[in-house]
């Protein structure tokens, strides 16, 4: 599982378009571009499980995303509590 989801995540940086044609539409693996260019930017991917670890790789940014702002803001708001006291 791993090696998929890395080699989604390298698929995603090289060519993110691609990416999101592919998740927007399940029908994207039958027109002949996105497959062509998936084939160009990322040789090693899989692709007939990419889009569920595409989708799973944005998942995972997505609350890693939100677990660092929820941190950053909270940092933020303690910080000035305590010199103020």
């Amino acid at each position: 599982m791993v090696g998929n989801l890395a080699s989604a995540a390298k698929c995603f940086f090289k060519c993110p378009a691609c990416t999101f044609d592919v998740i927007a539409s399940p029908a994207a693996f039958g027109n002949p571009r996105v497959v062509y260019t998936l084939r160009e930017f990322c040789p090693d991917v899989d692709l007939v499980s990419y889009r569920f670890y595409a989708e799973f790789f944005l998942a995972v940014l997505f609350v890693l995303f939100c677990a660092l702002a929820y941190f950053f803001f909270f940092v933020l708001r303690v910080v000035p509590l305590h010199q103020i006291a």
